[in-house]
């Protein structure tokens, strides 16, 4: 196992002692070790994410200079995104269950059964993206692909149905950074939003599903065989698949029952469940042998998440270094005129800004956490549960267009597509509506919460 891989394993073991037992001391070690991790990071980071890292870090060090905390800025801003950090490197574990168990077999049978039928099978890559994203995050994408790399399915299809069902589940689902880094900002408790993003995610699937329907002549009929009935066999793997979905809910209902019972914070909980649901899994199973070989297969891969961790950990520096700066006061002040003008205007503003700059290549990781740190919600007048979903919304919509997300990237290297069209051409339409819904939710949101 690399020795790099063993460094950011330790981060996250000292991260969960530190979380139950909190001394000057533990929080020393946890900075210093973050910083240890940062920079060997950036040693390991691909060029792109290694220059952005590098540059924050550049921009956080000149601003700390002239702040009253001086360096210590940047201690303290390190430990800000630790526990985001934590969360994106073990939630890959919450999959080992589900390989060991057999479902990916049983989802890659029903896919093939509904290959016949355009309309069945639009909308069962939709279902299966909705149940796989929340365990497997942008993985489920790949795994997808792996299930119907041998069906000829041209591009577009295949663009429209993999964009569609993944930003269904990132608006709900505690495992996305999506979702957990906004309502850990605002702190807003995940049993007060999961049920507003559970029914916004199904609405995007719907709407996924009636913009395809009635624009399937934009899609060859040649990518399909003949239709064919339903099967018992197809019934049943619809219950499988059906069956998945309910553990992962009631997983998630386990986690939000948790985090009232207990004083510990939703990304918390979130980590350890991803570490012991698959322990648990082998103990019940009989499987602990198989399950421990997958978990240490996972630590040792965990060197592959250096530009995360550059990422993460930069930003998190950066926007402690803002904090109480020109910069702050000035994005406080505009946000606080355009919320005195329109809450709508308000919500359209935040959906431009993360659009505008997601575009020119700024992740979602640096540019949502610092717009959220400037936002007070007591000033502006908006409730901290409005403002978390105008955030993931901003988020999700970005996620389609950004030329640099990894859901862009990686539905446009797989298909062979550029990523203006997986964004912009194929799914501009789904991008428009799913916004134009979400910001009447928004304002729906905020007139309940007034």
């Amino acid at each position: 196992m690399k020795k790099s891989s063993l460094l950011i394993f330790t981060l996250c073991i000292v991260y969960f002692i530190q979380s139950f037992i909190t001394t000057e001391v533990l929080q020393f070690i946890l900075s210093f070790i973050a910083i240890i991790t940062l920079l060997v990071a950036i040693v390991y980071a691909n060029k792109l994410p290694r220059i952005v890292g590098l540059t924050i870090l550049g921009i956080s060090f000149v601003i700390s200079l002239g702040s009253e905390m001086g360096l210590l800025t940047i201690v303290e801003g390190i430990r800000r995104n630790i526990a985001i950090l934590v969360l994106i490197l073990l939630a890959s574990f919450i999959t080992i269950p589900l390989r060991l168990s057999g479902y990916l077999e049983k989802i890659v049978s029903l896919m093939t059964m509904l290959r016949s039928n355009l309309d069945r099978a639009f909308f069962c890559l939709l279902s299966i993206l909705f149940v796989l994203a929340p365990i497997l995050n942008v993985g489920a994408i790949r795994v997808t692909q792996d299930l119907v790399k041998d069906i000829d399915f041209k591009p577009k299809f295949l663009t429209k149905a993999y964009v569609n069902g993944y930003l269904s589940a990132i608006v709900w689902s505690p495992y996305f950074a999506t979702v957990a880094i906004v309502l850990y900002l605002f702190e807003v408790n995940l049993n007060s939003y999961i049920l507003i993003g559970l029914t916004f995610g199904i609405i995007q699937i719907i709407i996924g599903y009636l913009l395809f329907h009635f624009h399937r002549g934009e899609v060859s009929v040649d990518e399909v065989a003949v239709t064919v009935e339903p099967s018992e066999d197809i019934r049943n793997l619809y219950w499988v698949t059906g069956k998945l979905f309910l553990i992962i809910l009631v997983g998630i209902g386990l986690l939000i029952f948790l985090e009232y019972i207990t004083p510990l914070s939703m990304l918390l909980l979130v980590s350890i469940s991803a570490v012991v649901i698959p322990l648990s899994f082998g103990v019940l199973t009989g499987q602990m042998k198989q399950t421990l070989s997958e978990m240490k297969h996972h630590i040792s891969n965990l060197n592959r998440s250096c530009n995360e961790i550059v990422l993460f950990l930069s930003a998190g520096i950066l926007g402690s270094a803002l904090e109480n700066t020109v910069f702050s006061e000035a994005l406080d002040t505009l946000f606080l005129a355009i919320a005195q003008i329109s809450t709508l205007l308000f919500g359209i503003t935040v959906i431009l800004i993360v659009i505008f700059f997601t575009v020119i290549g700024v992740h979602q990781i640096i540019i949502v956490p610092l717009l959220i740190t400037q936002v007070n919600p007591e000033i502006i007048g908006i409730s901290p549960l409005a403002l978390a979903f105008v955030f993931i919304l901003a988020w999700g919509v970005s996620v389609a267009l950004s030329p640099i997300s990894a859901t862009n990237l990686l539905v446009s290297n797989m298909l062979k597509a550029k990523w203006w069209q997986v964004g912009f051409k194929w799914n501009g339409a789904y991008v428009l509506t799913s916004t134009f819904v979400g910001l009447t939710i928004f304002i729906v949101i905020q007139l309940l919460t007034i």
